[in-house]
């Protein structure tokens, strides 16, 4: 978008390099197109300003629009989510959920439910690690007749284990179980988003 005046013409490309910032995570088609629509949103609000100079109609179409960073958090973080569902890897999952904290209870509280769920996968893979290496430290304990502990002992003296190789399939179906659960509910959020 040309302006007539260098100053306001300034004060876009300024605002537009915040935006860019603010979107750089996003894929480049999506962000020329953000770009785009901005920059028509603008004009727009610059059309229908009572303002009387050019920079004054910018500056107020810009503080009605607001700061790129806000504004743009939950479409970002939207898009954090739909790449996670569609890849399933636990690192874009952690960012996808690292991005929705903080925007909203709603998906504060859905981020950090994804991310107990996630650190519960991790859990199953340390016990199932664990066993391999550590095999009479790890597993289900009973001290005196009675439980005393789940996971990992660093000084399990005194205490029986319980489940011996019997903790490899239960940690592999509970992995297998957490991990579907996971996924169906990144299904459900995509879909609901959508």
């Amino acid at each position: 978008m040309e302006l007539k005046t260098i100053e306001a013409q300034n004060v876009f490309e300024q605002y537009l390099r915040t935006l860019d910032d603010a979107i750089k995570r996003l894929p480049l088609s999506m962000q020329k197109d953000l770009r785009a629509e901005i920059s028509l949103h603008i004009i727009d609000s610059m059309q229908a300003s009572k303002k009387e100079t050019e920079l004054d109609r910018l500056r107020d179409a810009l503080d009605r629009l607001g700061d790129p960073e806000n504004y743009m958090k939950p479409m970002i973080a939207d898009y954090a989510v739909e790449f996670a569902t569609s890849t399933f890897q636990p690192y874009h999952v952690f960012l996808a959920i690292v991005q929705n904290i903080g925007i909203g209870i709603e998906r504060t509280l859905r981020s950090s439910f994804f991310f107990l769920l996630y650190l519960t996968l991790f859990l199953f893979v340390f016990l199932f690690v664990s066993k391999i290496l550590f095999p009479s430290h790890t597993g289900l304990f009973f001290q005196n007749g009675g439980f005393h502990a789940f996971g990992f002992l660093s000084n399990p003296q005194g205490d029986s284990e319980q489940l011996g190789g019997w903790l490899f399939p239960l940690v592999i179906l509970g992995f297998s179980l957490d991990y579907l659960l996971i996924t169906l509910l990144m299904k459900l959020t995509r879909k609901r988003r959508k």
